[in-house]
């Protein structure tokens, strides 16, 4: 143990903040901490200890410091977990500065560092409730203005492309959806230089851009980072935290570059035979939405499987979400994250969703069995950017992403 349990116990709130102050300076020590808690409070990590007994002000302060040293990647199982959203905007509305720069008041406001960050890694939960986009809060309040001027300039590239691909397909009597080997480069490079999992963060989407210019491919330095990530964690429940299931560098390929398949469906860059073959075949199933019938959906070529324990509790799950008039909200996979279940480990939830973000989770009964659904439109670039006047999705072609886990 690296923290006297005795003393952790004594519920000193000044004394539990320098345990985690002094004693936790990585992840590899925030899991080893959050482990040896649950054991000795029956299932209680870190974050719910906590909560039991500390002010939102004294959360906020160890908040504050793990966020140099926990990974972005992990923030929801470990800072969230310790100030839930709730939390956090009724400690930032007692701060005239934050609230009106969070709100979006007074945009321009200067805050420190760690508070941008803080209000970056609560922006999902503060849109999702106000029915926002992170993106157009994000590129609003955060950096107005130089993303747009830095998008456009992609977009005047790439339709400068696709001008000259008419003009030469027509001289040359040559299919019009035929791409040049110009523009084959261009959509290789916007492959290489955006990130093999999520959406980039405000800062990544300029670096996004950069490195589109420059040609930079930064898939290598992706790989060596999440390797390095592999070898130095232990908890077992988080996928970028696989220390203890001893995955090789050959299986951590496979699961960074999973998403890359469907990078290349939106760039129009992949196996002319990928509906057959690859990650992501053609799907048996469309949603009961779909209105158009010459719509194509794909699935994983391998779909995920749940133990019946596993399914019945998520199946439990997506039925909580169901809108009155029947359909399932999008996003609502979001519960996955913010629902403790008991038979469903992180790994399992990063299965179920890892190539996808935010995605659209039903549930229903055919043929006498039941089945959960997962269905995503699944976009290279935050739709959002749109509203911007960026619409990089003109030049791609969304996946549509639909199958069905059936109980077991």
């Amino acid at each position: 143990m690296i923290y006297d349990s005795k003393s952790f116990f004594n519920d000193d709130e000044v004394l539990i903040k320098n345990v985690i102050v002094k004693n936790i300076k990585n992840i590899k020590q925030y899991g080893d901490v959050n482990t040896e808690l649950q054991k000795l409070t029956s299932g209680r990590g870190i974050g719910m200890y906590l909560q039991s007994f500390l002010n939102n002000v004294d959360r906020m302060e160890i908040v504050t410091y793990l966020l140099g040293v926990i990974p972005k990647e992990q923030w929801n199982w470990t800072i969230k977990k310790i100030m839930p959203y709730e939390d956090f905007t009724n400690i930032i509305k007692k701060n005239p500065s934050l609230w009106d720069k969070w709100t979006g008041k007074s945009p321009n406001t200067p805050i420190s560092k760690s508070d941008l960050i803080l209000l970056q890694m609560y922006a999902p939960e503060y849109n999702a409730k106000y029915k926002m986009s992170f993106w157009d809060n994000a590129i609003d309040i955060f950096l107005p203005g130089t993303p747009i001027k830095d998008g456009y300039s992609i977009i005047n590239k790439f339709s400068d492309i696709v001008k000259r691909r008419i003009e030469y397909n027509k001289k040359n009597n040559l299919p019009m959806d035929k791409f040049t080997k110009e523009e084959i480069n261009y959509r290789t490079r916007i492959l290489n230089a955006t990130p093999s999992h999520g959406y980039p963060s405000m800062w990544g989407f300029l670096e996004v851009i950069k490195n589109i210019k420059s040609g930079k491919n930064i898939r290598p330095d992706e790989l060596t980072k999440y390797k390095n990530f592999n070898k130095r964690s232990t908890n077992p429940d988080v996928i970028w935290q696989p220390g203890r299931l001893n995955r090789t560098d050959q299986e951590m390929e496979q699961l960074l570059w999973g998403r890359d398949e469907l990078k290349k469906m939106w760039l129009g860059i992949d196996d002319p035979d990928g509906l057959n073959v690859g990650n992501y075949v053609k799907s048996e199933f469309k949603p009961s939405s779909s209105k158009d019938p010459k719509a194509i959906y794909i699935r994983p070529k391998v779909i995920p499987k749940l133990t019946k324990p596993q399914f019945d509790e998520l199946y439990a799950m997506v039925l909580s979400t169901k809108n009155p008039d029947g359909t399932f909200p999008g996003g609502n996979s979001s519960i996955m994250w913010d629902h403790d279940f008991k038979t469903i480990q992180h790994s399992t939830k990063d299965i179920l969703g890892r190539d996808l973000g935010n995605f659209k989770l039903g549930a229903g009964i055919e043929n006498g069995k039941k089945y959960i659904s997962i269905y995503d439109e699944w976009d290279l670039f935050p739709p959002a950017l749109k509203d911007k006047g960026i619409n990089i999705q003109e030049f791609g072609t969304t996946p549509l992403i639909y199958y069905r886990i059936v109980q077991p």
